[in-house]
């Protein structure tokens, strides 16, 4: 019998197939194998012991990658205003919108970017702006990574995974 997972709790997994939703275990060579099945993966069930275990799972046929997302609030000199959003789009993050700052002459750029992109931005701020920049950073939500970004991370996954990793 073959269906798909729709949600798994507890390391208990509903599998939706054509005769109803079935409750049921994987199989321990999964663990063995470090393969974690996940909601939307197509299985084949067994029967075994009087309830249903997952025997088998289908390769997957596409990825979904939402890295975490941060918020920042970068305050500079209006000089280098146009250096910092340029800065930003090739970190894959977008401008949420500018306003003037407390003091003259200053300019606070409200940015939204992966956090991962962001990870040590202060070295970068401070060599963009002469050392007089500074920006808060706060983690919100995660956002679907585009396809080529997707592709580099499952490479990377695969590769760590065949050299026993």
């Amino acid at each position: 019998m073959t269906g798909y997972i729709t949600k798994g709790i507890g390391g208990f997994y509903y599998v939706k197939t054509s005769e109803g939703v079935v409750e049921c275990k994987p199989r321990g060579i999964f663990r063995k194998q470090k393969i974690t099945p996940v909601a939307g993966d197509v299985v084949t069930l067994e029967t075994e012991n009087g309830g249903a275990v997952i025997a088998s799972i289908a390769p997957r046929r596409n990825v979904f990658v939402r890295p975490p997302m941060a918020n920042l609030d970068v305050t500079v000199g209006e000089e280098y205003a146009g250096t910092i959003m340029g800065d930003i789009s090739t970190r894959r993050g977008r401008i949420v919108g500018t306003d003037a700052g407390f003091a003259a002459g200053e300019t606070i750029i409200k940015m939204r970017a992966p956090y991962a992109e962001v990870i040590n931005y202060t070295k970068d701020l401070r060599s963009m702006t002469r050392g007089s920049g500074s920006y808060t950073l706060t983690l919100e939500g995660y956002e679907q990574a585009p396809a080529d970004v997707t592709k580099k991370l499952v490479e990377a996954y695969e590769a760590a995974r065949a050299a026993g990793n």
